[in-house]
């Protein structure tokens, strides 16, 4: 009977992927990454677009609004995406899927390219030689520069990311 209940919460879930609180969270830290330099033009466009979805969503089902009463955003309000879900629904969620694969690709630099720490716009052994130094020297990164240089998403900098510009490399031939 429990594992009944679970398999029914688990397929529940799987309808609300993303709270509102999630993506609004999101979008405050990638802003801070785009205003200090970290990203570039495509994910400042992104996350303008997303913000706008999310502040003009149009929710038919009160069981799923975003926002209280006093339009304060509802962190336990999740966002309503299985085949009922409304066109502004779904548009938001594949703005905001959509916004977290660009920053995934975007890597460290405004260039846009995954492991450019030296913003060239290149992926070399230069880079991977600065993330170097940065760790030897100490470096405390700033919550952006963190993001921008953990690759392998372990949520630390550290030599294995160093690693990861190496693998990017080679995959480039």
């Amino acid at each position: 009977a429990l594992n009944e209940i679970y398999t029914d919460l688990s397929n529940a879930f799987k309808d609300y992927p993303i709270s509102f609180g999630e993506i609004a969270d999101k979008i405050a830290e990638i802003s801070d990454g785009v205003e200090s330099g970290v990203y570039g033009e495509k994910i400042a466009t992104a996350v303008a677009d997303v913000a706008f979805k999310l502040s003009t969503l149009k929710i038919d089902d009160e069981e799923n609004q975003p926002f209280s009463e006093d339009r304060k955003l509802n962190k336990l309000g999740r966002l309503y995406v299985n085949e009922k879900a409304s066109d502004d629904e779904k548009a938001l969620y594949e703005a905001y899927n959509a916004l977290l694969k660009a920053v995934e690709e975007a890597g460290s630099s405004e260039t846009g390219v995954k492991g450019d720490m030296d913003g060239d716009g290149k992926t070399n052994v230069m880079d991977a030689v600065q993330l170097l130094k940065e760790i030897k020297a100490g470096k405390e990164f700033t919550a952006e520069e963190k993001a921008a240089r953990d690759l392998n998403g372990d949520e630390k900098v550290n030599v294995m990311d160093a690693v990861e510009i190496l693998k990017i490399i080679k995959a480039q031939g």
